[in-house]
């Protein structure tokens, strides 16, 4: 199976749609409910936009997997707290943490007793779905979310 073209970034939107459709032309199955997630650059939030979204907001996702729910509410100083299912890989189930903007990524350090986990993801919009739907995507593929209103 390609996951690459359902669950990874490219950086070149034309690559990634040449791909999927290379894919398909070999009888590669679909997934539902998309044939496969345009993550690219031309849908790829900068620093300055991700720290607008998501600081001083709460979003609530879905596993892509299994589509449990999760919900984050982050301070604009950056802490954040996370209920619900984890995403991170290994994390188990942290539930306060430190977020800042790097190099136009979301990094996260989550501490639960002595065990300190950091991860840095990217955050895309999902084009398909209108503008306000988003997928992070970190070590273990993509996570749909929205912000709350």
């Amino acid at each position: 199976m390609a996951s690459e073209v359902y669950y990874f970034p490219f950086e070149d939107s034309e690559v990634l749609r040449q791909l999927a459709e290379g894919f398909k032309v070999a009888g590669v199955a679909e997934r539902p409910p998309t044939p496969f997630l345009k993550l690219d650059r031309d849908n790829r939030l900068t620093g300055p936009k991700i720290e607008s979204l998501l600081f001083g907001h709460t979003i609530k996702g879905t596993d892509y997997w299994d589509g449990t729910s999760w919900k984050q509410t982050r301070e604009t100083s950056g802490n954040v707290s996370h209920t619900g299912t984890s995403f991170h890989t290994g994390n188990g189930a942290f539930e306060n943490g430190l977020g800042w903007i790097e190099d136009d990524r979301l990094c996260e350090r989550w501490i639960d007793k002595e065990v300190k986990v950091t991860i840095c993801v990217m955050i895309f919009r999902d084009s398909a779905r209108g503008q306000d739907n988003y997928y992070l995507v970190n070590d273990v593929g993509p996570h749909p979310f929205q912000v709350l209103k």
